[in-house]
């Protein structure tokens, strides 16, 4: 990862979006304004190198109690360093500010969602930052 040097640089919002409900026991990767069962067709190329961190996902309602979802930002088809977990009734955000994913100009990325058997059907959000170097 670059020094602390890149902090002082220009930072981007990336959002994601899946535009409709994710259902129970699903898979499904996602970008803004849509989603599926296949990342290829869906992934998004990276403008330039740098650092992707502090993701924060919402889901429009929690999984239910015992049950989960599970979020990875996906880069070039694998899962990066970047993961959250939503569990239970009562929450419906998780975020992971603690890792970050280093990305090369033209990297693919896309968000994906792991729901458990009995998870609300929900739709999914997710906010990243970009910090270009």
């Amino acid at each position: 990862m670059p020094g602390a040097d890149y902090e002082r640089g220009l930072k981007s919002l990336i959002l994601f979006d899946a535009d409709t409900n994710v259902a129970a026991g699903a898979t499904e990767y996602y970008v803004h304004g849509g989603h599926g069962a296949n990342s290829a067709w869906l992934d998004i190329p990276v403008p330039a190198n740098g650092v992707i961190r502090g993701m924060r996902n919402k889901a429009t309602a929690p999984p239910g109690v015992g049950e989960s979802y599970t979020y990875a930002l996906m880069v070039n088809g694998f899962a990066s360093a970047l993961i959250s977990q939503t569990t239970g009734a009562v929450l419906s955000r998780s975020t992971d500010l603690v890792n970050a994913a280093v990305v090369a100009e033209g990297d693919d990325i896309c968000i994906r969602v792991v729901t458990t058997g009995g998870a609300v059907a929900s739709r999914h959000r997710t906010g990243m930052q970009f910090i270009p170097f």
